[in-house]
């Protein structure tokens, strides 16, 4: 067994600011992604303070403990950013490279979402806007390698599965909008505008519906990958449940990469309307599309 466990001190504190000592203000495992074969990061709420670590998983000598010597290195990092505050919180992670990706809340009330890259040379987030994340809900995130023969990888791509609530429409209710967004990893981040900022971010709404039924699929639930040798691209499986005339149904609906990306490189973008008193908040853009296309991958500019 490994413990991670809160300070008293820390608990306090936490309990200070009206969250419950004895369910929330403990050290919730959050992250629990492989550096390589011998080490885990690893990051916990903390009562609310979140910290990071490295989990060694090497063999000790079996022949005196015989057995694996499991231990933090106690380099408490900050976990701000890469670990969600609040256990109750919604968030996802992958290592790519050393570097972690994330999807959590930013701050103590988790009123602030974020997307991130966590690294030493081009930290990267998103900006704190509704047009970037509204109120989302994270699932899942992964990378997908262009050529696995490359080793610097810049070309490789890091989706995120997320829900929100949605910036198209205006009801009486928060309607949720299962999105699909897309970072690149050789973003370097806007020269001028966008500093420490991704300019490669896109999100795109994910469809799933039964028209025969009238029938619309939009809580996403989970995520699945499924790539393989066997296999002309990977395929992303996603399960959903209906918001409305919920009556106890799911689906699985299946996204080809190449359909996913053609969203991306060629699909329309949408802007803000302008009529007001309207329900449609958000409108297709006609315009002329600037070149480079906006969230094109590129490795430092704006």
């Amino acid at each position: 067994q490994i413990y991670w466990k809160v300070s008293e001190d820390k608990k306090a504190k936490c309990a200070e600011k009206g969250k419950s000592k004895q369910t929330e203000c403990l050290n919730y495992i959050r992250v629990l992604q492989p550096l390589n074969a011998g080490m885990l990061y690893v990051c916990g709420t903390n009562a609310f303070q979140p910290i990071c670590d490295h989990l060694n998983l090497n063999q000790a000598d079996v022949i005196f403990k015989l057995k694996f010597h499991r231990y933090f290195l106690g380099k408490h990092e900050d976990g701000k950013g890469r670990c969600p505050f609040d256990p109750a919180q919604s968030y996802t992670s992958v290592m790519v490279d050393g570097e972690l990706y994330s999807g959590t809340s930013y701050n103590f009330l988790g009123s602030e979402p974020i997307i991130s890259r966590h690294s030493s040379q081009s930290p990267l987030r998103t900006e704190y806007a509704i047009p970037w994340l509204n109120e989302p809900s994270f699932i899942f995130a992964d990378v997908i390698r262009r050529n696995l023969n490359d080793t610097e990888g810049e070309d490789d791509k890091v989706y995120f599965f997320f829900m929100e609530v949605s910036v198209e429409y205006e009801f009486v209710f928060k309607l949720m909008i299962p999105r699909v967004a897309r970072v690149c990893k050789g973003d370097q981040g806007g020269l001028r505008t966008l500093q420490k900022k991704w300019t490669s971010f896109l999100k795109a709404r994910l469809i799933c519906s039964k028209p025969d039924s009238n029938l619309v699929f939009n809580m996403l639930q989970d995520v699945f990958v499924l790539r393989g040798p066997w296999l002309k691209e990977p395929v992303f499986y996603a399960v959903f449940t209906p918001q409305l005339n919920n009556v106890g149904l799911s689906a699985v609906c299946a996204y080809n990469l190449s359909a996913v990306e053609e969203v991306f490189s060629h699909g329309k973008y949408m802007q803000s309307a302008t009529v007001e008193q309207s329900h449609t908040k958000w409108v297709r853009y006609n315009g002329v599309v600037p070149r480079p296309r906006p969230g094109a991958v590129s490795a430092g500019g704006d």
